[in-house]
């Protein structure tokens, strides 16, 4: 099957890499939820399971009408079916995420498109969101290969800008969903709220996966000399003299802060993946699906 790409976003041999990467892949998700064997898929088998408050993005086609007329609440049918997961893939588009040469927003929408697509070959159903400011933009659910065209026009329809506020994008989404398995493409650059985010998503029994990816500029810093250095979600501004000694110190502020995300990680059960904008996107989906248990 062929796919039109944005240019834009997505090289000329893209699609030849995933091709690649599909060839390798499990034809399903592992999952370390109890009883997901049972998960079931939607409207997929002739047994009838359960009925199952719907939840926004949701396939409407299984809802029950009849159900609704008599209860005036909306449910879907439930069938029961081999191992089915529903899986998110969410990118930051911070303003900080528009820095590096390539641009670490530029190679997140990438991965994120990229699990995506891998996800719906494992038969799987897929919701993209787009993390910026103060909120959580979700796509509908997709549930079909061929769907890929919509999360690539979903994913090129966003631009980083803003500083990004967790909490308050992340509200309404523990208010309406179950868990499932949730990837994230972020610099993580606000530790403090992304971390208590992730706890809380964790403790309601979500999957979670983390690219953490920061530019060659975010780790290795500035060169020697005098600058004026603008926030780029804030806009505020800093005069800095750069020296030898202050540059090393900033390479081990960035080596602790990476450190504190891996044992973060570590202690709350999350696979974790660490890369930069100077690694190839193939690389890094390969490393990172190996992580997750995804590959073969």
């Amino acid at each position: 099957m062929s796919f039109d790409f944005d240019r834009k976003l997505f090289s000329s041999d893209f699609q030849e890499r995933l091709t690649r990467l599909r060839l390798i892949l499990k034809h399903r998700l592992p999952s370390s939820r109890a009883g997901s064997n049972l998960a079931g898929k939607m409207g997929s088998s002739i047994e009838f399971q359960e009925y199952i408050p719907y939840s926004h993005g949701e396939d409407v086609r299984y809802l029950d009408w009849n159900l609704y007329a008599r209860t005036e609440e909306l449910f879907l049918k439930r069938f029961q079916k081999e191992e089915s997961l529903h899986l998110r893939v969410f990118l930051d588009a911070s303003a900080s995420m528009r820095e590096g040469n390539p641009p670490k927003f530029c190679l997140a929408q990438q991965l994120t498109a990229s699990i995506a697509y891998l996800g719906l070959h494992c038969g799987h159903g897929v919701q993209v969101g787009i993390l910026q400011e103060k909120q959580l933009r979700l796509s509908p659910f997709y549930y079909h290969p061929a769907q890929i065209l919509s999360v690539f026009q979903f994913l090129s329809s966003s631009q980083s800008m803003g500083k990004l506020e967790w909490k308050k994008a992340f509200t309404s989404f523990f208010s309406h969903n179950r868990p499932g398995s949730i990837w994230i493409c972020s610099d993580f650059l606000h530790g403090k709220e992304s971390m208590e985010i992730l706890q809380n998503l964790r403790k309601k029994g979500y999957e979670i996966t983390l690219f953490h990816l920061l530019s060659e500029e975010d780790i290795r810093g500035l060169k020697k000399g005098d600058f004026i250095l603008r926030d780029t979600e804030t806009q505020s501004c800093l005069s800095l003299q750069i020296t030898e000694k202050l540059l090393h110190q900033y390479q081990k502020v960035v080596e602790k802060f990476r450190e504190k995300w891996r044992l973060f990680s570590d202690q709350q059960q999350i696979n974790y993946h660490f890369t930069s904008n100077a690694v190839q996107l193939e690389k890094i989906i390969l490393e990172g699906l190996s992580k997750a248990g995804w590959l073969r």
